[in-house]
């Protein structure tokens, strides 16, 4: 079983260059402040290289590599340079280029900047990048912007997640049944079905899928020929952050990453799209 039932999938990658990504640092829709309609200098270190490349679903128990067929989407315009958001969970002084794992959280928020500033964002696109390349650049210091404030100093950019809204509902729901508090709900959350593994190659591994409709689907996919097994998965929500961090120690090497089959589809049909005729 693959992503999407295929072996490979290629998407539009963009090579962050020297930007930095905080690992960690996720926020939720409601801690945005507001995204500004300002597009970056053209000299700006902040920018994203679009170019093509083909991903697979890995087989190596190599964590860049297991992201390498997640995308991602963030808001630029046609030079790849981002628009900023500002955000509770930065530091004073800078702004955040946001990464949505949803293309459409990433369409209502340009639809909203797009409302708010029509000529600033008549350029603005959504473009899709690999995590894995976020993911190198965990560690790297925010870049400046090349944008003063109105004291006068340089706005600093950072990059963070945007936690998909649906999938974000379908972990409360999980929880709230479980007895567990709102406010507990991991980050970016995760789902697994408690006993569930396939085989990729080789490799046997636990899938993690970013979308819960999509665990659904591979159950009942399994129970045809399993019949003995529920009804419905024993269904269980991760934070992907913890889970990477125990990647990293080597604690957590049977992982398999599966991402939303509509962000996949999305992909192709804007590649689709983006093809001379």
């Amino acid at each position: 079983m693959g992503m999407g039932g295929e072996g490979k999938v290629s998407i539009r990658r963009a090579a962050l260059g020297a930007a930095a990504f905080a690992l960690g640092m996720v926020f939720r829709p409601e801690v945005v402040k507001d995204v500004k309609a300002q597009v970056l200098p053209a000299d700006s270190e902040v920018q994203f290289v679009i170019k093509e490349t083909g991903v697979s679903l890995p087989t190596k128990n190599n964590v860049l590599e297991k992201l390498r067929n997640v995308p991602v989407f963030a808001i630029t315009d046609r030079d790849g340079r981002p628009f900023l958001a500002e955000v509770d969970n930065v530091q004073e002084g800078e702004q955040a280029s946001v990464f949505f794992f949803s293309y459409e959280d990433a369409e209502q928020v340009l639809d909203k900047l797009k409302k708010k500033s029509q000529d600033m964002t008549k350029n603005a696109e959504i473009n899709v990048l690999t995590m894995d390349e976020a993911y190198k650049k965990a560690k790297g210091k925010a870049l400046p912007s090349g944008i003063m404030n109105k004291r006068g100093r340089e706005i600093l950019v950072v990059f963070r997640f945007y936690a998909d809204t649906r999938e974000v509902r379908e972990a409360e729901r999980i929880l709230k049944r479980d007895g567990i508090p709102k406010d507990q709900v991991p980050q970016v959350p995760v789902f697994l079905a408690e006993g569930l593994t396939i085989r990729l190659g080789k490799q046997f591994v636990v899938p993690l899928y970013f979308s819960k409709e999509d665990l659904d689907k591979t159950w009942q996919n399994v129970r045809e020929k399993t019949p003995d097994m529920p009804k419905t998965p024993p269904v269980h929500v991760v934070d992907l952050v913890k889970v990477l961090e125990g990647m990293e120690n080597k604690a957590l090497d049977n992982i398999g990453f599966f991402p939303s089959r509509k962000s996949i589809e999305k992909v192709r049909s804007m590649q689709t799209t983006a093809q001379p005729e």
